[in-house]
C-alpha cells in the first residue's frame, strides 16, 4: 500500500485537457520595462485628432509624477550613468517608461552638459516620443543665452512620432533666474518658464522647487 502525504502536504490539482488556464495579464499589452508589477495601465487605444499617437493619455490627466530610478553605482561612485524614469499619473500607476541613450564619455566629462536622446515607451513597449539635445561646449550659461543661442544655450528637440518634430525647449536669457522658452513646430514662442534664482536641492534643502509657466504674449 502506497504511503500517504503528511496532513499538511497538499497536492496542486493537475490541469485537465482542455482546461483554460489563467489570464495573468491583459491580451497584447506587456508590463513596461523597469516598472513595478501592476503598477501600470494600459496604452489608450483610440485616436485623438491633432494629437500624436500614444499620446492620448495624456489629454486625460492634469498631473504627472516622474521617479527617477537610482542606479547603485552611481550612488555609491558619483559617476553618472545613464538615466530612466518612469512616468506615473496620481495614483501612481505607471504610463510611460523614459531611459536615456548616451556615451559613457560624454556622461563622465560632461556631466550634465553632455549631449543626450531619451526615449519614451508606452506600455506596450512602443516609442511614443523621442527627446533629443545636441553638445555645446560653451552653453550652460543663462547670461550667454539670448545673444548667442547657437552656440550658448541649451536646445531640446521632442518628437512624436519619433522624426516628426512637435516642439522644443530653448534656453532664454536672464540675469539670475532660469529661463526657458517652449516652441511650437514652426518655432513660435507658445510659453515661457521662470525658476528661482536657487535650485539647489540636497540633504538639508528638500523642499519643492517651483517653476512658473506663462503663456508667451
Amino acid at each position: 500500500m502506497a504511503d500517504e502525504p503528511p496532513p499538511s502536504y497538499q497536492q496542486a490539482p493537475m490541469p485537465q485537457p482542455g482546461m483554460q488556464q489563467p489570464v495573468m495579464q491583459q491580451p497584447g499589452v506587456m508590463p513596461p520595462p523597469g516598472g513595478e508589477k501592476g503598477q501600470w495601465v494600459a496604452p489608450a487605444q483610440q485616436a485623438i485628432p491633432g494629437c500624436p499617437p500614444g499620446l492620448e493619455y495624456l489629454t486625460q490627466v492634469d498631473q504627472l509624477i516622474v521617479h527617477q530610478q537610482i542606479e547603485l553605482f552611481e550612488a555609491f561612485t558619483n559617476i553618472q550613468m545613464a538615466n530612466k524614469y518612469a512616468v506615473k499619473n496620481s495614483m501612481g500607476q505607471q504610463i510611460f517608461f523614459a531611459y536615456e541613450d548616451s556615451e559613457f564619455c560624454m556622461r563622465f566629462c560632461c556631466g550634465p552638459n553632455r549631449s543626450f536622446t531619451f526615449h519614451m515607451l508606452d506600455n506596450a513597449g512602443h516609442e511614443v516620443m523621442r527627446m533629443r539635445r545636441e553638445f555645446k561646449c560653451c552653453a550652460g550659461c543663462q547670461w550667454c543665452a539670448s545673444c548667442a543661442r547657437d552656440c550658448c544655450a541649451f536646445e531640446v528637440y521632442v518628437e512624436s512620432p519619433p522624426g516628426q518634430v512637435i516642439g522644443m525647449a530653448i534656453q532664454s536669457g536672464s540675469k539670475w533666474k532660469p529661463h526657458y522658452e517652449i516652441m511650437n513646430a514652426n518655432g513660435e514662442s507658445v510659453f515661457h518658464l521662470w525658476g528661482p534664482c536657487c535650485v539647489w536641492n540636497g540633504a538639508c534643502c528638500t523642499c519643492d522647487v517651483d517653476f512658473n509657466v506663462s503663456v508667451s504674449c
